[in-house]
């Protein structure tokens, strides 16, 4: 073991103090490139192959695209076949309902109409309901309804309260749920 010291030690001595510096910068670069700059392109490497994948991907969702292309009027009873028919507005409905009780809101009365479109296969059902509550209560009530509800729209909105300081806030709500006219 000595032998193979004495070797070294006699390189040492001849390198002087700016060989000895110049080693060291050497094992400084070698330690920042293991340890930065190798996973550093370990992970550009990665990306470059999950970016390789996407673009493949988007190519072959554009490419199945074209080819599916329907014709209008197939589009359009793609589109009629979203919504429910109008004999399913009590869940609709109920939905709503249980929206307001999960935010402590009393729908006490409300007003409802149908209409149906004249050209199209539509029916609008309207609902506009006064509610009071909180701002946050009546906030998460209408964020329920438009999330659970993917038929449903918000027509208008809005709010009265009848002294600065209080809490509780008189809001009219009006919905529209859109049906299809089939029975």
């Amino acid at each position: 073991m000595n032998r193979l010291r004495w070797p070294w030690r006699r390189r040492l001595v001849r390198l002087s103090r700016t060989g000895i510096a110049g080693l060291g910068l050497l094992a400084v670069c070698l330690t920042f490139y293991l340890s930065a700059l190798r996973p550093t392109e370990a992970r550009l490497n990665r990306l470059q192959a999950d970016m390789v994948s996407l673009h493949e991907k988007i190519r072959n969702a554009a490419n199945s695209l074209h080819s599916n292309q329907d014709t209008p009027t197939e589009q359009l009873v793609t589109y009629y076949k979203f919504f429910p028919s109008q004999t399913s507005a009590p869940v609709w409905l109920s939905k709503i309902y249980q929206a307001a009780q999960s935010q402590n809101i009393q729908l006490e009365q409300g007003e409802y109409r149908a209409t149906r479109e004249k050209t199209g296969k539509l029916v609008r059902y309207q609902i506009a309901l006064p509610v009071k509550g909180t701002y946050l209560q009546l906030r998460k009530f209408v964020a329920a309804v438009l999330t659970e509800i993917p038929i449903a729209s918000l027509d208008h909105i809005s709010f009265e309260r009848q002294k600065i300081g209080d809490e509780v806030i008189e809001a009219k709500i009006r919905l529209t749920l859109y049906l299809d006219q089939k029975t």
